[in-house]
Formats: C-alpha cells, structure tokens, sequence
C-alpha cells in the first residue's frame, strides 16, 4: 500500500468482471453482502469472454455462415449472384451485441448492489488490496477476495505478436478487412473455429501445427472428419511443422517452416493467427504477500470449494486448473459466492460439456472412448449418424453424428459425442442424463419430437440397446 493511502472495507472484493467474476460479484450481493467488484479495463465489464472471446466470436461464426448458405445455397434453389461482405458493417453488429449484453451486466450489478472499482488490483496481505488507477490509488481491505482475472494467450518467441500482422486471438476478431490469406498457427478450438470463419469469409487459411493431427486429445473420428471438412472448405494444412521465423514486409509476412521430416519452405501470408493455448494471469496479483499457493504452471491451487490455502482468498475461472470454458466458470462463480456467506456449496459436478462452434459443431461431455480405452473401463456405445436423419437432410446438414458411451451393465449413461448441426444446443440433454444417473432407456423412453436434431441422441441410445429401428439390423 502507498504511504498515507486511506482504505476502504468491505465484505467481499471480486477481482476480474469475466463470467466468473461479474458472476461470483452479483451472487454475493443477492445474498446480502458487500461487494465491490475490481476490473483493470475501464471498458471491459464483461471481461474477455464477452468483448473479445466467446461472444464476439460467436457473432463472427454466425455472419461468415450465413455469407456462405447464402452463395452455396443452389441445390435448394437459392441463386444470389450479387452477395457481398461489408466487413464494417458486421464489426458493428458485432459491436452492438457486446454493447447490449455489457449494459445487461452493469444493470445486474448495480440490482445487487455491487460497487465497481476500475483498476489493477495488488495484494499487499490476504485482507488487503492495492489498486492502481488510471490517475490515482486506492486501498481496499475485505474479509474475502475472490481471484477472478482469467487468462492470456500464449506467445511463439519465433513470430512474437505486434497487433497488425501477427494477432492474438483476441485481435482478428477486429478486423474490418478480410485479409487474402491467414495462417493460423495451432490445432484446438480456437484455430478450428477461426479457420472455417476466416475461409468462408474469403481468406485463403493455412493452418500449421506441430502434432501429426488436429484436436488431438479428442477421438481420432473426430479430427479425421473435421480435417476433411476444412480441406473441403478450401483450407490447408501443415503438419508436424515449425515455424521457424518470419519476416515482416509491405505485403504481409513470410513464414519459414520446416517439417519433422526436414522439408524447408518459405510461404507468404498477409497475417497470422498465433492460437497456441492460453496460460493463467497470476504473476501480477501479488500472491507471494499471501498464503495462496499455485502449481507449477501457474494456476492457483483450490479445493472443491474454491478456496485457496489462504482461509481469505478464493479462485475461480481460468486462473484454476481445469478447462478454461466460459460455463465452468460461471459454476465457479456462484460456488464462490456462496461459500463466502457460509452456505455448503461444493463443485460436485459430474462432468464439464465442450463445444467447438466448427462447421459442423462439435460437442462432448462426460467420458470419451479414448479415456475408457486408455483407463481400461468397460462400456458398450451407440452411435446415429445425421445422414439418417429426416431433420438433417431437410436442412441440408447430413453430416455429423450421434455417440453415446453407457456401462455394459447397468446402462447407466457415461459421456456423448455430438459432431454436427445444433451440436451446441443438444449436448445438455447427455450432460443432464449423466447429472441424474439415467441409464440408455430412461432417454430412449423419452419421446422426443420429430423431426428434430435432438431425435439422434435417442436414436444412438436406442443403438447402444441393440434396438434402433432406423439404423438396418437394428444397430
């Protein structure tokens, strides 16, 4: 703390608006405590996931799909010959969904009573904070703070970002150009997702990663089918390759990659996604004035209750080990909150469900085939592919499927694989039935409507039972 700086108390302290913290804030507040909620972006209520991740992005995915039905609809009928992308324009329809969803924060916030603080929150003791402001500092003591200030994104020392041709992830979502070729330099979600966006947008996307394969801690299907889609969208790949260095010029930048086996080539791209992971923000927090403890990668260590070894402090979000999902966090959150105020809260959820926002989408929750097979765990599976579906074909998305994992014995349901159209809004159903410990028939005896997406997870339960009508032999 500054010399002769006055602090003021309060209950609990929320440092970082994200989905954990803005969540974490306005639950405590409902249960009748104190809060002030610290942010260091004066514009940033919301945090990276609604201003430059999740929601922006998703914003992006929808305007590039609905530019490509539009030019790639003339098997149903549909000639536009004149469909253009005015790239300005869908940056501020983008702009006015941030806009709409940040003002509904403020107002959630300011309804429970939460004050916000604008600044770089420091801890100076378990209790205490030191805030840096824009033009002044401040001091801020409670009996709880929740550490809530997310992640940032991996660097490759080879091509280090400069915010005009080398981007975070966080940056391309600002273009308002479409750049005639983007390399993307990575294999996960983000790279995946960016490249059919960008692609459909009409770039020319490369996509370079180390790994033999794309996605390569999910099932082996999975990448082969999203590889396959890419390439049939137009886009390239490079794998097992390094990127050497680049070399910035008027155009763009050269890559010099070399492959595992040695191949040498130089490639010319007007910008480059680096979309190598993410690592926790923890080094600036001043934890070693604390009690707090992270690992060896830098997440703060907690238990089920998102408490750290400090009796004072909790961590929640992307600052803990764990996926770094949106929903996560926001489960976090309220766990947090509530746990300040004394009440049993624990992070007892079964399972996490991941989405790919890809075309098609991707989503998984619970145990995968490669996690049994690798544990040793027995189980039985059922799988519905879309192109058997009268939905999917009526909508012109025959591609993707339908897999369910189930114990050989009791049937009780233990994960789920949804590769295609609406996979997003479907997953919640298999992450509901792993909650409730349903088995495969308490979802195949449920009449589901037809037709509709959602009639696959039935139909690959009822495959998993041996006993599906729609699929020959009744598998």
């Amino acid at each position: 703390m500054v010399v002769g700086e006055m602090s003021e108390h309060t209950d609990v302290v929320v440092i970082g608006s994200g989905p954990a913290g803005y969540v974490a804030a306005i639950r405590a507040g409902q249960l009748g405590k104190m809060v002030t909620l610290v942010e260091k972006d004066p514009v940033g209520l919301g945090g990276l996931c609604l201003h430059h991740g999740c929601i922006p992005s998703k914003a992006l995915i929808h305007t590039a799909n609905v530019f490509w039905d539009c030019t790639h609809s003339k098997d149903q009928g549909i000639n536009v010959s004149l469909a253009t992308l005015d790239m300005q324009k869908t940056q501020e329809f983008k702009r006015s969904v941030i806009e709409k969803l940040t003002n509904g924060i403020k107002a959630l916030l300011d309804k429970a009573g939460v004050d916000i603080v604008y600044g770089r929150a420091e801890f100076v003791s378990s209790t205490e904070l030191h805030i840096e402001q824009e033009h002044d500092t401040m001091g801020l003591t409670a009996d709880k703070i929740i550490i809530a200030t997310g992640g940032k994104e991996n660097t490759l020392p080879t091509i280090p970002f400069d915010g005009k041709t080398v981007l975070r992830s966080t940056e391309i979502l600002d273009l308002e150009t479409i750049p005639s070729s983007l390399a993307i330099a990575g294999s996960g979600y983000i790279a995946m997702e960016m490249a059919h966006t960008f692609q459909k947008f009409g770039s020319k996307v490369t996509i370079i990663h180390r790994s033999p394969t794309i996605l390569s801690n999910m099932d082996a299907k999975v990448g082969e089918l999203m590889q396959r889609q890419l390439e049939n969208f137009g886009v390239t790949f490079w794998k097992n390759t390094e990127i050497i260095t680049g070399e910035k010029n008027a155009r763009g930048i050269d890559l010099h990659l070399e492959t595992k086996e040695g191949v040498k080539e130089t490639v010319p791209f007007e910008k480059v996604l680096v979309a190598v992971g993410r690592s926790p923000q923890t080094e600036l927090l001043g934890l070693k004035n604390t009690q707090a403890k992270i690992d060896e990668r830098g997440y703060i260590i907690i238990n089920e209750k998102c408490q750290t070894s400090d009796p004072h402090i909790l961590a929640i979000g992307d600052i803990t080990n764990g996926p770094a999902l949106a929903h996560r966090a926001m489960y976090m959150g309220k766990i947090a909150a509530e746990v300040c105020v004394g009440l049993p809260s624990a992070f007892d959820a079964q399972v996490v469900p991941g989405v790919i926002y890809s075309d098609p989408e991707m989503a998984w929750v619970g145990m995968q085939e490669p996690d049994a097979v690798k544990s040793g765990r027995s189980f039985i599976s059922g799988t519905f592919p879309y192109s058997a579906s009268g939905r999917s074909l009526g909508a012109n998305r025959p591609i993707g499927f339908v897999k369910v994992l189930a114990d050989p014995n009791s049937h009780l349901i233990l994960g789920g694989l949804i590769v295609g159209a609406h996979a997003s809004d479907m997953i919640a159903e298999l992450g509901l039935a792993i909650e409730m410990g349903a088995r495969l028939e308490d979802v195949s005896g449920t009449i589901h409507p037809h037709p509709t997406y959602n009639e696959a997870i039935l139909e690959a339960c009822e495959s998993a039972l041996k006993k599906c009508v729609h699929l020959p032999g009744g598998k």
